[in-house]
């Protein structure tokens, strides 16, 4: 035995080393291993790393509504995929890395959520675009490069996806062709125009065009640029002219830039554009600036140099001196000296002047600049200096200090006129109706074979008749898809379109032609943004956290348990680096399950030692079951850890240690009864395993139903809690077990003090709790009625998640802001809305960057649309603000609660504001329609009922095995309504602390609730078990008595759970993320009520319903 246990204990070493040195960062790994680089580590690691989620690593989330109703039930999870891999495609097109893109069901609709954590490509025109900034791209923050790629794939992803069928343009219609659509489109433009120069809104008509002319027309609203960084010359000649906030009366000729044609040839890209001036403003833009003329002596084979220039470069150093000395002996001007000499023929005739001045920003080569940035005196000339044009003379006309040059905001609507090689046709995807994959016979390959409904089957066959030999193009969402050759003429509304496919590529173009013809459009319903640095600090937060809440678990450990409380230090050691090893790896199958099966294996051979009945056997063996599996998933893929799911692996620390109590405080029970230790270890693991595994597994049962019910963030909190359970499980029954074993024989074994056990000389005098039951009960009553009537006076605030509506947190550093203030900034906006509408121009999103101060320059943003009959168009908007709320929130701080709002209207509620409140930041916007409201809300609802139903049938199983004279389903109506009133009081708790503070009962405040839920009913279980073993053994006698006993017999465990449950908790609420406070408050509140429902309500309920149904 003794021989057995050190071979378990030199494995349990030897599997602790290695799960150790995985879990160390690749650096370290290399230094510690002599056989293998950096380099090597490094890939290895990056394979099996810890994947964090958006709001501990920033980044942002695209939530996309996929619109199902006219799409046939039985067709939906197609539809679904080809939606998926169409966005698939727009991302990577984008060139971010490794994006996550899944479905999600959200209210009831089927969502595809975008997670963006890397940025993409970034260029010049981008950032101009979309951060409306003249960084250049290398002095780019990252937190600005993220917020380029979201734009960019917002404006990518979003983009409607349809079906069109087109034809090959001839070269005839190339040329004569392009002319017409370039007339047609500039009588579009000069009609648009009009329009805006009629009064009407500039954005309102540009985003009109846009959407109806998808890939021709692109409407922009730009940031402030000086006038030489504007894209069109023609706007530049032009801007001048105009007063801010007005349009430029005629379409400008502009160049969109240079692509390569189908022939491979280089062309350009011609359009037309209009033009508004929004604002201007002057800035300083050189602190000094000189304005030269220049004699520029070239010589053959100079850059540039033309075909008259035939001197050698000897020759030209020789004559630019000579010119030079002209100069300098005042011979002649240096204008007419220019006219004569200077090879710059585009300003020889004006003296040599150039037309834009020298400053230090690059516009000419460094030489160049180098001198005329030298020339101290209007006047002044140079020496002869060289560049690559040749050898220049400069002479200083004029110079400047602090240059002031205005800068320009303006938004713009361009076409594209360039010719499009496809032409649309009749044949669009009204037409269509489906397509599928064949295998054709002849060639024995998978072809895609599309039916259109009788309108177009005839159009089909027209089209194929006029394109024999010729492709026919089929764009699916603006991308071109397949462009087959017609064989021949094709009726009765069936085509094939046959290619060299594998299978696989048959089924996704099948899949693509089904998405675009089916109307199953996407629609952006959310987004949520965090940066870089508030994602890092949130991370170290948490890891503060959780470091300082398992230290004080072991000190907590070691003083009550001492050596055995040693055992539980090294136990959770290993649990922690068993979590991160399960987390971090991303092991292939097979090796996955052969380490799952191994776990399977030990966890079933330790419980065949337990003496179990058949019924109990089997739940265990369900339970090593989903360990298996869970396991398995753990180890294969690399799991994504959230703020939230950092907040169930810290809390999992604390009730990793429930099992080790457990265990300990049976092992102690065994000792003092006068057992060997070694047979108190074995008795202790044995009489602890049902009261573990039971309570354990009712926790288990509230992680599937959040898991099942919950959300993104609630999931990722179920999941790594239910982990945690099950690691601390094997840990306790295999590793803590062996270390036990480890003391047999030893000499410390026989010094039970070390093991926190103190020999009484007299028997331990019992407590009577429940003779004092009444009292107990009296003082929860007197809770409950608190609760309640606080819940009908001032009644608790619903989280926006459950009733719908809309909420902005923002900081104002003026110190006069007021609530009074902003609501009667609200009303203003309100009455504007009501009487004018939303002026266009507010619609863009602003983008708003900064490198420093994560509380000032940080914005986290969610944002969720209504159900599609609620939507308020531009048309209809109507707002009522009379109801809003505003609450202070923190220093400068304040919570602007309205009901529903759609961007449009948040834009101009947020730009009324800051006209008011120049200084003003929002940090937090989310809006939720009230049909998902009330969805998450019913949800919620059946969350909790379907738990408390599921935790009461598992009590009445696993206590099953009663004496008759007592109903097992007793045991479960107990433990159910201890937990209603821990419900009600945590509730009542946090109605009262919302009277002084904002406090909202939402989705997280759900999640607390049932994990309080899971923990008390775990709670109770143990005491209840203790009751179960106390009255097999004593079948007759008096419950109240065995109930009494089992509550001094289980005091102590139940206080240490709770209290090094706590203090997790309590490191989290001081040291944690404030993104997650109310979460862990609601969890700490819970639990100490929890802990006194279950040893002082549960069971007195227990005996007073049995003494009552005995009468």
């Amino acid at each position: 035995m003794k021989k057995n246990n050190s071979i378990k204990l030199l494995l349990i070493g030897i599997f602790a080393l290695g799960i150790f040195y995985f879990d160390l960062p690749a650096s370290i790994q290399a230094k510690i291993n002599p056989f293998i680089t950096v380099d090597e580590t490094t890939e290895t690691s990056s394979k099996n790393q810890i994947k964090l989620g958006l709001d501990l690593q920033g980044g942002s989330q695209l939530d996309y509504k996929i619109d199902l109703r006219l799409v046939p039930e039985e067709d939906h999870d197609n539809i679904i995929q080809g939606v998926l891999e169409v966005i698939e495609r727009r991302v990577n097109s984008l060139g971010i890395n490794e994006p996550n893109i899944y479905t999600s069901e959200v209210g009831g609709e089927t969502h595809i959520i975008v997670e963006l954590v890397e940025s993409g490509q970034v260029s010049k025109a981008d950032i101009s675009q979309y951060l409306r900034s003249d960084k250049t791209v290398n002095e780019l923050t990252e937190d600005e490069r993220k917020t380029i790629s979201l734009e960019k794939a917002k404006a990518t992803v979003g983009k409607t996806i349809q079906l069109e069928f087109k034809e090959q343009k001839s070269p005839d219609e190339l040329n004569q062709g392009n002319e017409a659509q370039a007339a047609e489109i500039r009588t579009g433009l000069q009609e648009s125009l009009q329009k805006i120069l009629d009064g009407q809104t500039f954005q309102t008509i540009a985003q009109e065009e846009q959407q109806a002319n998808p890939g021709k027309a692109v409407y922009l609203k730009g940031d402030f640029v000086y006038k030489d960084e504007i894209g069109s010359t023609g706007i530049q000649d032009t801007i001048d002219e105009l007063e801010i906030g007005s349009t430029y009366g005629e379409i400008i000729d502009t160049t969109l830039g240079i692509s390569q044609d189908e022939s491979g040839q280089m062309v350009v890209n011609e359009g037309i554009q209009i033009y508004r001036l929004l604002d201007k403003k002057e800035e300083v833009r050189h602190e000094r600036a000189v304005s030269v003329s220049h004699i520029l002596i070239s010589y053959q084979g100079a850059e540039r140099a033309t075909a008259s220039v035939t001197r050698t470069q000897e020759e030209a150093q020789t004559l630019a001196n000579e010119v030079l000395q002209k100069i300098q002996n005042q011979e002649s001007s240096f204008a007419d000296l220019a006219e004569e000499f200077s090879d710059d023929e585009s300003n020889s005739d004006l003296g040599g002047v150039l037309e834009r001045p020298v400053t230090n920003d690059g516009s000419y080569t460094f030489d160049f600049e180098s001198a005329a940035m030298s020339l101290s005196e209007v006047g002044d000339i140079s020496d002869v200096v060289e560049i690559g044009f040749g050898y220049h003379i400069i002479k200083a006309d004029k110079i400047e200090t602090d240059v002031i040059e205005n800068k320009y905001q303006i938004e713009t609507l361009t076409f594209s006129t360039s010719p499009d090689p496809w032409k649309a046709t009749s044949l669009t995807g009204k037409h269509f109706k489906n397509a599928q994959v064949l295998l054709d016979t002849t060639t024995y390959r998978p072809v895609v074979e599309i039916q259109f409904n009788s309108e177009g089957a005839a159009l089909f066959e027209e089209l194929t008749k006029n394109n024999v030999n010729k492709p026919i193009a089929i764009f699916v969402g603006g991308e071109l898809i397949s462009a087959p050759i017609v064989n021949q003429t094709i009726s009765g509304g069936i085509a094939t379109i046959t290619g060299n496919f594998t299978q696989t590529e048959a089924q996704n173009l099948a899949r693509d032609l089904n998405t675009g013809a089916i109307p199953a459009p996407i629609i952006l319903t959310g987004e949520y943004t965090i940066g870089a640095s508030i994602g890092q600090a949130a991370l170290h937060q948490s890891v503060v956290a959780g470091a300082i809440g398992f230290a004080l678990v072991i000190i907590f450990m070691l003083a009550y348990y001492r050596m055995a409380g040693f055992i539980a230090a090294i136990s959770l050691s290993l649990y922690t680096g068993i979590f991160i090893f399960l987390i971090k790896s991303s092991l292939p199958t097979y090796l996955a399950i052969i380490i799952a099966v191994i776990i399977l294996v030990m966890l079933l051979g330790r419980i065949s030692k337990n003496d179990e009945s058949g019924a109990d056997s089997i739940i265990s063996i369900i339970f090593s079951i989903v360990a298996f599996f869970l396991f398995t998933n753990l180890l294969t893929s690399n799991i994504v850890i959230t703020l939230a799911g950092t907040a169930g692996i810290i809390l999992s620390i604390g009730m990793a240690v429930d099992a080790n109590i457990l265990i300990f405080e049976r092992f102690k029970e065994e000792l003092r009864n006068g057992r060997k230790f070694e047979e108190a270890v074995n008795e202790g693991f044995n009489r602890a395993w049902n009261a573990i595994r039971d309570s354990n597994f009712s926790t288990l049962i509230v992680c599937g139903i959040l898991y099942y019910f919950g959300t993104s963030i609630v999931r990722g909190f179920a999941f790594t809690l239910a982990a945690g359970i099950l690691i601390s499980m094997f840990t306790a029954i295999t590793i803590t077990r062996a270390l036990m074993m480890g003391f047999v024989g030893k000499k410390i074994a026989e010094n039970q003090r070390l093991f926190g056990v103190k020999i009484e000389k007299k028997p331990k005098k019992e407590i009577n709790f429940l003779k004092h039951s009444r009292k107990y009960v009296a003082v929860s009553g007197a809770l409950i009625i608190i609760s309640i009537f606080a819940g009908i006076i001032f009644r608790f605030t619903p989280g926006i998640d459950f009733t719908g509506g809309s909420l902005m947190e923002v900081t104002i550093k003026q110190e006069s802001a007021t609530r009074e203030d902003i609501y009667a900034n609200l009303l203003k906006t309100q009455e504007l809305i009501n009487t004018n509408g939303i002026p266009q121009s507010t619609l863009e999103v602003e983008a708003e960057t900064s490198n420093n101060n994560i509380d000032e320059n940080e914005t986290e943003t969610t944002i969720a649309t209504p159900n599609d009959d609620q939507i308020i168009t531009d048309e209809n908007i109507a707002v009522d603000f009379t109801n809003a709320q505003v609450v202070e929130s923190g220093e400068n701080g304040f919570i602007i609660k309205t009901g529903y709002i759609d961007e449009q209207t948040h834009a101009y509620v947020l730009q009324n504001l800051r006209d008011q409140y120049p200084e003003l930041k929002e940090t937090r916007f989310t809006s939720i329609g009230p049909t998902v409201g009330k969805s998450l809300l019913g949800k919620a609802v059946i969350a909790v009922i379907v738990a408390l139903a599921m935790m009461a049938i598992y009590i009445r199983f696993a206590f099953r095995a009663l004496p008759k004279t007592v109903s097992t389903w007793k045991f479960g109506g107990s433990a159910i309504i201890a937990l209603f009133q821990n419900i009600i009081i945590t509730l009542g708790v946090f109605i009262i602390l919302g009277i002084f503070i904002n406090i909202e009962i939402n989705a997280l405040f759900i999640t607390a609730m049932l994990t309080v839920m899971a923990y008390s009913i775990n709670d109770t279980i143990v005491i209840f078990d203790k009751i179960r073993e106390n009255l097999l053994e004593k079948p007759s006698g008096n419950l109240e008595e065995i109930a009494n006993k089992a509550i001094n017999q289980t005091l102590a465990r139940s206080l240490n759970t709770s209290i090094s449950t706590l203090i997790v908790l309590i490191a989290i609420l001081i040291f944690g993320s404030p993104s997650i406070f109310f979460f862990v408050l609601a969890m700490t509140i819970g639990i100490a009520v929890g802990t006194y429902s279950s040893l002082f309500i549960a069971p007195p309920v227990l005996v007073w319903w049995h003494k009552k149904s005995r009468r």
